[in-house]
């Protein structure tokens, strides 16, 4: 289905920005902001501008410091930080000052001194920090609730438990600073379904639970070869290593999955991506993959031989003439990319990403989101910037030039429909059988949007925050589809190439065709 709006604007990368209330340009090497009208507000004299609003924020850098305006273009945040964050949920935002970090708040006042060598995120109101060598955890409130006493913790938190770094050994401790499993072990994971992953010496990996009792004995090599988070059960099974290759185990410490595989991902969804490698090439010394793919929870093989989607020759008839060409102004980052390039090459590359989503995205925790990241050229890969960062103005113009008039234009939409869609067809005929179901849901997903569209409603949320409203529904629900229904609502609202009927008409008609594939 990403393929179903990536066919609606033909190709394309579309990471299409809008700016509430104030528009960022540049002159020279500086920023500054424009009203929507054009009007100029505040001169150029930012380094840096964020490209978009996080609630209601933009940050800024002037003289090498960091500020934040609002959306306004007034300045609420002196730039004097060596460093600006995001502001997390409880209103701070993690700044860096005269080399040390701490917390201010939305008016820039300080909530957290600027006394420690690094602080991180927060997380259900703690946050860990050091000072010098030594780490602990503070509240929003700057309180420290773990003792600046501990050498180093583990990722996270996990099950109420954390793991930490104390003379030499880790162990687990409580929220409390309690000592809950003993300093005692070479290294730890985190706790999931009762269980987490340690190791009695280098290279041997067991299971212990919350009483410190093994369960699954060290016998295991070192889990973060491949997915260091696939060591953690999950769904009653989880990744081991032994010879070099990869299995998993259930929580009797059974082997459900051969260990046979070069690599398995973290099985999500129902999936995990999996490789099978040639062994050590004698004369490159490196790993050859032979074949990729996925496996069920069952075992079941789902595998490709492995393919270079970059180097297919996807056979591409001549574009239409009718269709408005300045694809030439576009340049790549691949240095092989000499010629100028085409149409066909474009729908070529297009192709590709589409294609590529097993070797490209394996984490499928977000399957519907790989597939749209892919039928658009969006998110993870190169497939986008490929073209957007070399030249941003010439992107730019083939945005205008090119994939807006054919938006715009009922004649245009259908040739090229006639024209791209069947090699969209054939490609999508080739994947397995649940990334097309994902495909499928997602045009579900994006008919049933525009069949139920409130203009009205978007506009309002328009206004709020850009970040947001990439990432949640009109109710504040986060919804790992909205990037499609947001590419929708700014193609109608903010650029006003397509209205809302003609986006009915065609999402309908695509999602209908793409059902029947």
């Amino acid at each position: 289905m990403r393929k179903v709006l990536f066919i609606l604007s033909i190709l394309p990368f579309f990471t299409c920005s809008t700016k509430q209330g104030v528009l960022r340009f540049k002159e020279g090497d500086r920023y500054g902001f424009k009203s929507l009208n054009g009007k100029i507000i505040v001169e150029p004299q930012y380094e840096f501008v964020d490209r978009s609003f996080a609630d209601g924020y933009l940050r800024v850098v002037k003289n090498g410091k960091w500020g934040m305006v609002d959306q306004t273009g007034k300045l609420i945040i002196t730039p004097k930080y060596d460093y600006i964050g995001y502001f997390s949920e409880d209103g701070l935002v993690i700044s860096k000052l005269n080399g040390l970090y701490g917390c201010i708040d939305k008016t820039g006042k300080e909530i957290i001194p600027f006394v420690y060598t690094y602080i991180w995120s927060f997380e259900d109101g703690l946050a860990h920090v050091v000072k010098g060598k030594f780490n602990g955890f503070i509240n929003t409130s700057g309180i420290l609730v773990i003792p600046l006493e501990y050498e180093q913790f583990s990722y996270r938190w996990s099950e109420g438990l954390i793991g930490a770094y104390k003379k030499g050994k880790w162990g687990f401790i409580n929220k409390a600073n309690e000592t809950i499993i003993s300093f005692k072990y070479h290294k730890v994971g985190n706790f999931s379904e009762g269980l987490a992953s340690a190791s009695e010496s280098y290279s041997k990996w067991g299971y212990i639970n919350h009483n410190d009792s093994v369960v699954i004995p060290f016998v295991y090599e070192d889990p973060n070869y491949c997915d260091g988070i696939a060591s953690e059960f999950k769904i009653g099974i989880a990744q081991v290593r032994l010879n070099n290759q990869s299995g998993y185990i259930n929580r009797s410490g059974e082997i459900v999955i051969p260990i046979k595989y070069s690599c398995i991902r973290r099985f999500c969804n129902g999936y995990a991506y999996a490789t099978v490698d040639s062994g050590k090439n004698v004369h490159s010394k490196k790993y050859q993959i032979l074949f990729y793919g996925y496996l069920d929870t069952s075992g079941k093989e789902y595998l490709y031989q492995y393919s270079n989607f970059r180097n297919v020759d996807w056979n591409v008839g001549k574009a239409p003439n009718e269709i408005p060409d300045s694809s030439h102004l576009l340049r790549s980052w691949d240095t092989t990319q000499t010629k100028p390039w085409t149409l066909e090459k474009l729908l070529a590359h297009g192709l590709s990403a589409f294609k590529d989503e097993p070797q490209k995205y394996p984490d499928l925790c977000n399957l519907n989101q790989v597939c749209i990241a892919c039928g658009l050229m969006i998110g993870g890969g190169n497939y986008g910037e490929d073209f957007m960062y070399p030249n941003r103005n010439a992107w730019m113009t083939f945005k205008t030039k090119t994939l807006f008039k054919i938006i715009s234009s009922e004649s245009l939409r259908q040739i090229v429909w006639n024209w791209i869609a069947p090699y969209y067809k054939k490609s999508f005929q080739s994947t397995n059988p649940f990334v097309q179901n994902s495909y499928k849901e997602i045009a579900v997903y994006l008919k049933n949007y525009i069949n139920h569209y409130d203009r009205r409603k978007v506009e309002e949320y328009l206004k709020t925050n850009e970040v947001k409203f990439a990432h949640y529904d009109l109710n504040g629900n986060r919804d790992p589809n909205r990037k499609l229904g947001a590419l929708i609502d700014r193609l109608i609202i903010i650029h006003k190439v397509i209205t809302v009927k003609e986006a009915k008409l065609w999402i309908n008609k695509i999602a209908d065709e793409v059902a029947t594939w």
